[in-house]
């Protein structure tokens, strides 16, 4: 209560677990994990007490996450000097030494805003043991205290540096680089600043070691809680907002990027038959990029500075690697390099933006989420197949999601429950009925979402009329009735699946299942072509499906409701899209061994093909 509380990434979880609510949450990726790692903290209201603190290119879906949320400009990045070209550079503060590390973004910041007594806790920067680098507490470890992924393997802790505590301690390049730039400002100690440093880790010049046991915080609560005003409402400013939006759209043309866009593609075009060739290709990229700059107008410079800059490096590596009579890696980089360029105009020129996804433990993140979305909610599952109605009884994480009712009925039962409303409804016959409309329409339909499980091919569905538009339609592209040996796909991946996509609530006409295949297999022959895809649909990637739309969709449309962004699939789908990992044959044979355990005594005519990493509990 005297002090203000300040957590940094990973931290939150730890603090979650102990029952500390932080002030403010530092966050400063500009990619999606931010979003991931907070969602798998489970508690969502937990969020809604916390002030995110970032910087300008902190991902949306995490500023959506917290109850309010403060930028700070970072020196150096493409946005913050497009946005200061709008804002003015005179009325704000860039912070100098943000990087490269979160807790360098929040030890610059609140030294910039100018307190004068800085506590660092876990700071370390640095490891006493390589098993033991973060908080048993924070998201890098699992419940039972196994780590996530193998840290030691993915980073070089090999590193020896002094230690705060102790004479030395291990650590790695980037927290080396982390702690020279906090010693950049510790060292320079302006406004009278203090800087202590609680951690067992790496020593930091600048800084007063000092036992947390030991710490003397004079503020009072009252203190506190008045500073906290000033940073909301006199530190952080709305003042110079006002029309952010149509200034940043008035000073940036988007009409004249898609212009110098173009004129990038035509270059990259050209054919490439010497090394003199690719020589003006470089020299000419990077003259377009300057160009563009200078005049002001355009983002072209700060959307591919440097994305240009890497591929010209990789294109000047080869070119003086090459001889002059053989240049084809140079032209095969030139080949890669003009691909990706092409899915950057598809993604610029989008109506909407596509912000990325991602995948660290996508499915834990995902039956997280489900249990906020359906808390009190209601199903009602009609089959025929009583591997179906056990499938659905045997997800262990279906009895944590606390619904209001869960229906699991044949259609003869169905007219005893027409007068009940349900959120979702899921229908499936593995007698291979026929769609219809009409069939369609004497269902009940759920108020949130409906699945329609079919044995007609993608091909035929595209020819069905006034499906409603509240029902989704999945085809069974590989028969749930027959055990192969290269493919996961069974009445359980369908069961779940359809449970899945209905908690997403994509609101897609049609969704295709993803598959796991085996690597010794020729899995792809079982798999149809799909031409049946009209190139005007809109394809999405989610975690275990492809959601079909059959026009362009709105950005908005395309996060589920359990918070995952769909993948947008930019060339005409391709029939091994449809696979979703690719597993060596032992793991194969395990997972399908698993599965056929959880369904032991399910006397019927289907067989069964495990998916193990689609049900957790």
């Amino acid at each position: 209560g005297q002090s203000i509380i300040v957590s940094c990434g990973t931290t939150l979880q730890a603090l979650h677990r102990h029952g500390i609510t932080p002030d403010f949450h530092a966050e400063i990726e500009q990619n999606r994990s931010t979003f991931d790692w907070a969602v798998l903290i489970g508690d969502l209201d937990y969020l809604k007490k916390i002030t995110l603190i970032s910087c300008n290119g902190i991902h949306p879906d995490t500023c959506d996450l917290y109850k309010d949320v403060m930028i700070a400009f970072k020196e150096g990045e493409s946005s913050t000097v497009s946005a200061l070209n709008v804002l003015g550079r005179k009325n704000f503060t860039t912070l100098l030494n943000a990087f490269p590390t979160v807790s360098n973004f929040a030890i610059d910041l609140f030294s910039t805003i100018g307190f004068t007594s800085i506590y660092l806790i876990g700071v370390d920067l640095g490891f006493v043991d390589v098993k033991h680098h973060h908080s048993k507490s924070s998201g890098y470890y699992q419940e039972n205290g196994e780590e996530t992924y193998d840290f030691t393997k993915s980073a070089n802790t090999s590193l020896i540096v002094p230690g705060n505590f102790r004479s030395t301690v291990n650590t790695k390049h980037e927290f080396k680089v982390s702690r020279q730039v906090i010693e950049q400002v510790t060292s320079a100690k302006p406004k009278g600043q203090e800087f202590y440093n609680c951690s067992d880790g790496a020593r930091i010049s600048g800084t007063l070691p000092i036992r947390p046991d030991e710490l003397l915080i004079v503020a009072t609560e009252n203190q506190k809680a008045q500073i906290v005003e000033k940073l909301k409402t006199l530190i952080f400013s709305t003042k110079k907002l006002g029309n952010y939006v149509e200034k940043f759209e008035k000073q940036f043309s988007q009409d004249l990027l898609i212009e110098e866009l173009s004129a990038f593609e035509t270059l990259l075009e050209k054919e490439v038959t010497s090394k003199d060739d690719a020589q003006k290709i470089i020299n000419k990229q990077k003259e377009m990029l300057f160009a563009s700059y200078k005049k002001g107008n355009s983002l072209l410079f700060y959307y591919l500075y440097g994305t240009v800059n890497y591929a010209n490096a990789m294109l000047s590596k080869l070119l003086y690697a090459c001889s002059d009579h053989s240049i084809e890696p140079l032209q095969e980089a030139l080949s890669i390099w003009r691909d990706n360029f092409n899915k950057i105009i598809v993604l610029i020129m989008f109506d909407e933006d596509f912000f990325d996804t991602s995948s660290f433990q996508k499915y834990q993140r995902e039956l997280l989420k489900s249990r906020e979305i359906a808390d009190n909610k209601s199903f009602l599952i009609v089959t025929d197949s009583m591997a179906f109605k056990e499938s659905i009884k045997k997800f262990k994480w279906l009895d944590s999601l606390n619904l209001a009712n869960l229906t699991v009925c044949n259609e003869e039962s169905l007219p005893q429950i027409e007068n009940q409303e349900y959120d979702y409804v899921i229908n499936y016959f593995h007698n291979g009925e026929e769609l219809s409309e009409n069939y369609l329409h004497e269902r009940s339909l759920g108020s949130e979402a409906n699945i329609f499980i079919t044995n007609e091919s993608v091909a035929k569905i595209r020819k069905i009329n006034n499906i409603p538009t509240n029902v989704t339609l999945m085809p069974l592209i590989v028969s749930p009735y027959q055990e192969q040996n290269c493919m996961i796909s069974d009445i359980v991946h369908v069961a779940f699946s359809a449970v899945h996509v209905c908690l997403s609530n994509h609101k897609a006409p049609m969704v295709l299942l993803n598959y796991s295949a085996c690597a010794q297999t020729d899995y792809l022959k079982f798999l149809p072509e799909m031409n049946s895809l009209a190139p005007s649909d809109s394809v999405f990637g989610f975690v275990n499906h492809c959601a079909i739309y059959y026009t362009k969709q709105k950005n908005a449309d395309l996060v589920s409701d359990k918070g995952t962004r769909g993948a947008l699939i930019l060339k005409p789908m391709q029939k091994n899209e449809l696979i979703c990992e690719v597993l060596d044959p032992e793991n194969f044979d395990s997972t399908q061994h698993t599965h056929r355990k959880m369904l032991v005594g399910i006397n019927s005519g289907d067989k069964f093909v495990g998916c193990e990493h689609l049900i957790q509990s």
